[in-house]
């Protein structure tokens, strides 16, 4: 079983409201449809999700109710982002299930206090494909919290224990600053506990409200200790998911196991 997380830059335009990138999302579903192993599949919110979360301030937890309005169409619009997703695996024949994680995702003071796993494992066992997405999920301290893909891959991951779990990004990997603003950016083709100290943190996007790429990182590495090898590529490039999937090397990052025992 594999975890993939399709992200928001690579299925959306996000410096444009709601605005997809289908051919992307057509051929990101296929490349992991073509491989014959059973896979959860997660995505982010991009466009549909990021812009107004940030300016009705949702990552901060619930200040009024002033908020609501923006609450229920990002809750709308991400749920809009997944039809699109849901259609492509659909197409690809990969036998999707929605699963929202307002429904079954709880935070705690922003953090991920608990989620139903076993949604995910009953429906594996019975040959469906999970697809799941961030969300804004209840917060029983802060109202309401963002729950980005990311999130859902580290607790999914660090207790499902896929054979691999693959981030497919906008860029070739984790880079040691932000490679579009940095021409001297060098690429960590694999991380340990040496390399992450030179990691400088910058954020991928200035509408982006579920963290930075350090924070990826991190969750990567509490993923790897748990015995989940991690890959982080970009899916712009065609081919490099299915390939990392296959267990080719390709241009990337990689987060092994096998170095944080």
């Amino acid at each position: 079983m594999i975890i993939v997380k399709l992200g928001g830059s690579v299925i959306t335009v996000k410096s444009k409201v709601k605005t997809l990138r289908p051919d992307n999302i057509q051929r990101l579903v296929r490349e992991v449809a073509s491989v014959n192993e059973e896979v959860i599949l997660i995505h982010g919110a991009g466009s549909f999700g990021h812009k107004l979360a940030k300016k009705y301030k949702l990552n901060e937890g619930y200040q009024g109710d002033w908020q609501l309005y923006g609450l229920s169409r990002v809750l709308r619009d991400v749920r809009e982002l997944n039809h699109h997703l849901t259609c492509a695996c659909v197409d690809e024949k990969l036998n999707p299930v929605s699963l929202a994680p307002a429904s079954f995702v709880h935070f705690r003071n922003f953090n991920l206090n608990s989620l139903n796993e076993k949604l995910f494992s009953d429906n594996l066992q019975l040959g469906m494909t999970p697809l799941s997405f961030g969300d804004m999920v209840p917060d029983e301290k802060k109202g309401f919290a963002v729950c980005s893909g990311d999130d859902l891959m580290w607790y999914l991951a660090t207790r499902l224990k896929p054979r691999i779990a693959v981030f497919a990004t906008n860029v070739d990997g984790v880079f040691d600053s932000n490679p579009k603003e940095d021409p001297s950016a060098e690429l960590l083709e694999m991380i340990t506990p040496d390399t992450i100290k030179g990691i400088r943190s910058v954020k991928v996007s200035g509408d982006d409200v579920t963290g930075e790429m350090r924070k990826k990182v991190k969750m990567g590495i509490e993923m790897a200790r748990a015995g989940v090898d991690v890959h982080i590529v970009n899916g712009d490039v065609g081919g490099r998911l299915r390939k990392t999937i296959r267990g080719e090397n390709v241009k990337g990052s990689w987060i092994p196991a096998k170095a944080f025992k």
